[in-house]
């Protein structure tokens, strides 16, 4: 016996199954990564100009907290 209920979920499953076939089959290549990331920052209103400047700026103050590293508190490698 066919139930109108059982019908109905069948296509709900399909309709769901498909969704994520569409949604998962195409995998972002590697050399559009950097446009996705431009698009993003533009949607965002990021400037990336002004990061620049401020992570140039924190490296030039010694980064987060000051601690540059000097010469006292560097030590050579051990070979």
């Amino acid at each position: 016996m066919d139930l109108p209920e059982k019908g109905l979920r069948f296509e709900c499953l399909k309709i769901s199954g498909e969704f994520f076939r569409n949604a998962l089959s195409e995998v972002p290549q590697d050399n559009t990564a950097h446009l996705r990331r431009l698009m993003a920052n533009a949607r965002d209103k990021v400037s990336m100009h002004k990061l620049y400047c401020r992570a140039r700026e924190e490296r030039r103050n010694g980064g987060f907290g000051g601690n540059r590293p000097t010469n006292e508190n560097v030590s050579a490698p051990q070979l």
